[in-house]
């Protein structure tokens, strides 16, 4: 598997990087983040050389486009401004897509399920932590009951 991770060097996005690093069976990670200098220092701690790192603005499509075609899965660990355009570049490419931001812009990225199924894109979006992790908590834990009138996560 090989890994495309944006924002790499983000909080949110070395954590993912650092847990990819200890757990996944990848091929290759791929850092991508605007500061060269955070970009090498990140990459170096791993001190593995299937980890690689890009210095890319994730907004200039000519420069993300490239990148998505390379890999296998996009985890966009970017705030969330930029998600829409970057979930559609994925599925322009034909990469499985996903998100660590919660529920902003959720329902411009879920208008672009129709354009994922027909590209065969398998889009995962809003697995941040409050809401994302726990939205997928409860849809667990309801589960085993005959029906659900309501979930409220504060």
């Amino acid at each position: 598997m090989r890994y495309l991770v944006l924002g790499g060097c983000g909080s949110v996005g070395s954590a993912t990087v650092r847990d990819l690093v200890s757990t996944a069976d990848f091929e290759q990670i791929t850092v991508v983040d605007l500061a060269s200098d955070r970009v090498a220092a990140d990459v170096a701690q791993h001190r593995d050389k299937r980890v690689k790192g890009v210095v890319a603005d994730v907004t200039r499509r000519e420069e993300l486009t490239p990148l998505l075609k390379q890999h296998d899965l996009i985890v966009n660990c970017t705030p969330g401004d930029d998600n829409v355009a970057i979930l559609q570049a994925a599925i322009d490419a034909g990469v499985r897509y996903m998100d660590i931001t919660g529920s902003m812009l959720a329902e411009e990225r879920m208008a672009l399920d129709g354009a994922a199924r027909k590209a065969g894109v398998l889009p995962v979006i809003a697995t941040g932590c409050s809401p994302g992790l726990t939205n997928a908590a409860a849809a667990y834990g309801v589960q085993p009951l005959d029906r659900t009138r309501e979930i409220t996560i504060e």
